[in-house]
């Protein structure tokens, strides 16, 4: 009796051992992925009835394509397709919701930062796929498609069963663990901008940066809304809206200051604002510290930047040499070196207009615009012929080569207007001897039939002393040509110059960008690009007669149309 107990015993003991692990085997078939204990019919299954529903804020373009995708992977592995509705679809059947959607099972779910994602099996009718952005969004997607359904480039992946409570979360490590800024903790700045759409996508963008950077999301509020915290003001200098300067249109500021108990930091520009916020990160918080700790520092003077950086060939100064051709006229020749070493040369006359005056020198000293041209020896011989005592002359507006040769701009002469502006901007001197750099509508609301002289140029490079318009994108703004510019100095007085290109042993030629650097260390404050390229000419008086200084990348003197021509007042 006693054996038959103990055999009865063991007998039971192996088929509860078998039945257990048999269950396991069962149970380990249907938890591929990380799961909390349940009975075995707790599962989410996708069918026809599935829907995916996406956010219809914010990133919900983004959102949508990936609602897309999770749905082409997923017809592809069962053979069977879903709808696809935003989080206005009422809740019809079982749900995988994308983003930060109006459901409540979004709501209730995770705390991600930028690059963070999550999944979670919510319920055995709900899948929640969430990230900080939309493409942390699509991360979680992807992560869940290969934990729960074996997805990956390689393999289709399987459709089954997902047990309840099967989730994954991700947490980025960032660049920086502290970021302050003038000794303030990131945390304790709000964003502060105009109530305007352009103001607010703008303060949208940095926060965006920021929090790339150290997972940190600050708040954004209106000028209205801000009650007096430490402040980075978005768009302007100060947080009652108020700006500094008449920007360039390639110039952002930058400053701080500090308002009592408060820091104030700003960032302000003329120009496209959002795209002023990317550059502003990129120039400043690019370069950050291997210790992920950091403080930026930003000086209570503004500071002025260009908005792009890569126009710019790092012209160094080697060598320049000085010659007074003429009582008020100053001739100087710079070498320059750019950041590879390659050579530019650059023919400058400084003009004290107190002693000197520049006049529009057009073919036979007439009035004519069409179908008549002269080189710059040739527009100055004629200057003389009419009486005029002449110094020098550089080359002027562009001109229809093609055809005409009229001018694409401007022309004044002896107030009489020649040719119109053509939406161009231009150089003129007034009546009352005013000199003054301007664009179509400042021609056309204040100095219409107030010009004695006046050239038509391409771009306004310099504006109050600020980078302007340098054609960022455009292959006549970055591509080195020769150029010719005139510049107007604080104490109203006039630099032309001239750069030699498109001749590598002798002169490598100037972006835009650059011919701004060189006209800002000459002291122009206002600057206008002119016509370039084969027509840029620098001719000079010496005492041997008039001599070209500069070497034509045409090798000879291009005829053009006209010529600021300086003359003996």
């Amino acid at each position: 009796m006693t054996l038959d107990f103990f055999y009865l015993r063991s007998v039971f003991v192996k088929r509860i051992v078998a039945v257990a692990t048999a269950s396991s085997i069962i149970f380990a078939l249907f938890t591929a992925c990380d799961s909390t204990e349940q009975s075995q019919n707790d599962y989410f299954i996708f069918t026809e009835a599935t829907s995916l529903i996406y956010s219809n804020e914010n990133s919900s373009i983004s959102n949508e394509k990936t609602a897309k995708y999770i749905s082409t992977e997923l017809s592809k592995m069962s053979g069977k397709t879903c709808n696809i509705f935003d989080d206005s679809f009422q809740k019809n059947g079982p749900e995988i919701l994308i983003g930060d959607t109006n459901r409540a099972e979004s709501q209730r779910s995770f705390e991600l930062t930028y690059y963070d994602y999550a999944y979670s099996v919510i319920s055995t009718d709900c899948v929640v796929i969430q990230g900080g952005s939309s493409s942390a969004i699509r991360s979680a997607a992807n992560k869940f498609l290969a934990d729960c359904y074996g997805h990956d480039s390689d393999n289709n992946g399987a459709v089954k069963p997902i047990p309840v409570g099967t989730k994954y979360v991700y947490r980025h490590e960032y660049q920086l663990k502290s970021f302050s800024i003038n000794g303030v903790d990131i945390k304790d700045y709000e964003i502060v901008c105009e109530d305007n759409n352009l103001s607010m996508k703008a303060a949208v963008a940095l926060q965006t940066e920021i929090e790339k950077i150290c997972s940190v999301s600050l708040r954004i509020k209106t000028i209205e809304q801000y009650k007096g915290s430490n402040a980075f003001c978005v768009g302007m200098t100060d947080v009652d809206g108020s700006s500094l300067a008449d920007y360039g249109k390639s110039t952002y500021v930058v400053g701080a200051r500090r308002d009592g108990a408060s820091n104030t930091v700003y960032v302000d520009t003329s120009a496209n604002l959002e795209s002023i916020i990317s550059i502003f990160c990129k120039d400043f918080l690019s370069d950050l510290p291997e210790s992920r700790v950091f403080d930026l520092k930003i000086d209570s003077n503004p500071n002025y930047y260009c908005t792009n950086k890569n126009q710019f060939n790092g012209l160094t100064l080697t060598n320049e040499e000085s010659t007074e051709i003429a009582d008020g006229v100053e001739y100087i020749l710079k070498n320059y070196t750019d950041k590879d070493g390659k050579r530019v040369i650059v023919y400058v006359m400084v003009l004290d207009m107190d002693k000197v005056d520049v006049i529009n020198g057009t073919p036979d000293n007439g009035y004519v615009s069409i179908d008549v041209k002269a080189n710059v020896q040739e527009l100055i011989d004629s200057a003389v012929d009419a009486g005029y005592t002449v110094f020098g002359a550089v080359n002027a507006d562009f001109f229809d080569i093609n055809a005409t040769y009229s001018p694409r701009g401007l022309c004044v002469k002896d107030g009489k207007v020649m040719s119109g502006t053509n939406d161009r901007p231009w150089f003129g001197i007034t009546d009352q001897g005013e000199l003054v750099i301007g664009d179509h509508d400042d021609y056309r609301s204040t100095y219409t039939g107030k010009l004695r002289d006046a050239v038509g140029g391409s771009h306004i490079i310099l504006k109050n002393g600020m980078y302007n318009e340098l054609a960022f994108g455009d292959e006549f703004g970055y591509t080195r040509h020769p150029r010719t510019a005139i510049g107007i100095t604080k104490d109203g007085n006039i630099v032309l110059a001239v750069v030699d290109g498109r001749q590598p042993e002798l002169s490598n030629g100037a972006t835009l960008s650059d011919l701004a650097d060189i006209m800002l260390e000459l002291g122009a404050v206002d600057a206008l690009n002119l016509d370039g390229g084969g027509s840029s000419t620098m001719i000079t008086q010496t005492q041997n007669g008039y001599k070209t200084q500069n070497s034509p990348s045409d090798g000879e003197l291009r005829e053009v149309f006209n010529a600021l021509v300086v003359t003996k007042k």
